[in-house]
């Protein structure tokens, strides 16, 4: 509707809507502790549950196909980048030889 407001000369205008009444403290708090009501009742929601388990999943899903294919990507150490010098074994042989 149409905010009808009515001002005289020297006096503040004065509007016909009503004022909103001022929240106490204990109402401030009631207020804030119902959104939190409504919270733990969306969270404990078992739809809502299973979501975020799917995000999960996914994400973990993701992370595990990245970690393959990174692994893929990247070539085997030779053993001349080792820490040990060059020789992959203390012997000086390779360790996968059949001797």
């Amino acid at each position: 509707m149409h905010d009808l407001s009515i001002a005289l000369p020297g006096w503040p205008a004065v509007s016909n809507r009503p004022r909103k009444p001022k929240l106490t403290a204990a109402k401030k708090l009631a207020a804030r502790a119902q959104v939190a009501a409504d919270v733990r009742a969306y969270d404990t929601n078992p739809d809502v549950i299973a979501y975020k388990v799917e995000r999960m999943r996914a994400r973990v899903d993701r992370l595990m196909w990245a970690g393959i294919i990174a692994g893929l990507a990247s070539p085997p150490p030779t053993s001349s980048s080792s820490p040990a010098g060059g020789s992959a074994s203390p012997s000086g042989s390779p360790c996968f030889s059949p001797t």
